[in-house]
């Protein structure tokens, strides 16, 4: 699979942490690590957390699992609307 379009669930599983509680935001930096080539068809698990929450910026962390091999982390700051 191409890394952009990992970098692209990666962005939006963590976005969506800040939607999940009413919060509209921006991606303001994005740093993705990727760690195993991920095959097309194979079935992802995604999963991101907010480690961080300041008055203007927001940084979290997601995760691509192709079974129990984490395949991808990311490291995002996001700025609120």
């Amino acid at each position: 699979m191409h890394g952009g379009l990992i970098a692209t669930i990666l962005d939006s599983a963590m976005v969506h942490v800040l939607f999940s509680q009413g919060i509209e935001a921006v991606t303001a930096d994005l740093h993705v690590r990727y760690m195993h080539p991920i095959r097309i068809g194979e079935s992802l698990k995604v999963s991101a957390k907010l480690i961080e929450a300041k008055k203007k910026l927001y940084l979290i962390q997601g995760e691509v699992h192709v079974g129990e091999r984490c395949v991808a982390r990311s490291e995002g700051k996001f700025l609120p609307k």
